[in-house]
């Protein structure tokens, strides 16, 4: 099923009315829906890679369901201070919130030298970051990846500068 026909029946069957009736807390927004549809039109159609943009933040969006190969923060300045806070720290602490550590399927005591790392079932890895946040921004995004085992890449970086 396409994404317009999914959104259709959607509506047509009041998912969002029978959700607030029963549960009003959990009623989906707009945006929590087209994510939800945006999903499940990749799985269907068997994507192999998908570049999904948040929404205003990062650790409470509906896009940080996902589990990223990269994740990417521009830069940070001082937009929706009434949703993500009044600075840049706090705003630049809430889109880190995408920043993820990873699992992989290594089996304990599998790999020798590993075996601080090792956590579980395997090693925990963060997901690479790119950023071209400066400042204090910048700081907040650092100390949030190394706490998730996440290796920072700066934007300039790249381009030597």
């Amino acid at each position: 099923m396409k994404l317009r026909q999914w959104l259709r029946k959607y509506r047509e069957q009041n998912q969002n009315e029978k959700i607030q009736r029963t549960k009003p807390e959990l009623t989906p927004s707009y945006f929590e829906i087209l994510v939800a549809a945006s999903f499940k039109y990749f799985a269907e159609e068997k994507v192999d890679w998908a570049v999904v943009e948040v929404g205003l933040g990062g650790r409470l969006d509906a896009t940080n369901v996902l589990q990223p190969e990269l994740t990417v923060i521009t830069n940070v300045g001082l937009d929706h201070t009434e949703i993500l806070g009044k600075t840049v720290e706090k705003i630049a602490w809430e889109k880190a919130g995408i920043i993820k550590s990873k699992v992989s399927k290594v089996p304990k005591g599998d790999k020798p030298g590993l075996n601080e790392l090792q956590t579980g079932f395997g090693v925990k890895m963060g997901i690479p970051v790119i950023t071209a946040a400066r400042g204090k921004a910048l700081k907040v995004i650092e100390k949030v990846a190394k706490e998730k085992g996440a290796e920072v890449i700066f934007r300039w970086s790249i381009f030597g500068i």
